[in-house]
């Protein structure tokens, strides 16, 4: 499980629909510039989550890499105020 908190309440409930089966959902980060991560959902599309800092940004995307990996699964995905509460299945 990982908390990692987001830039404010609103980017934490983006993520969390984006990655929670509430939309096309997550298939890749196409980039981190510095506290943003750009992310490509499975409809070809793609979408700013902007995070705390750059180490909240950089701690999202490992977590994520290791879904692509098929090393994990996303398990869930929450948003607790500025927070994106996420587990691995």
């Amino acid at each position: 499980m990982a908390r990692i908190e987001c830039a404010d309440k609103y980017e934490a409930q983006k993520l969390a629909g984006l990655a929670g089966g509430r939309g096309p959902g997550i298939s890749s980060i196409l980039d981190v510039i510095g506290e943003e991560v750009v992310v490509g959902l499975q409809d070809g599309s793609a979408h700013s989550i902007l995070m705390r800092g750059g180490v909240e940004a950089g701690e999202l995307a490992d977590f994520f890499q290791s879904i692509f990996d098929g090393r994990h699964r996303l398990a869930g995905a929450d948003a607790d105020g500025p927070h994106i509460v996420l587990s691995k299945g």
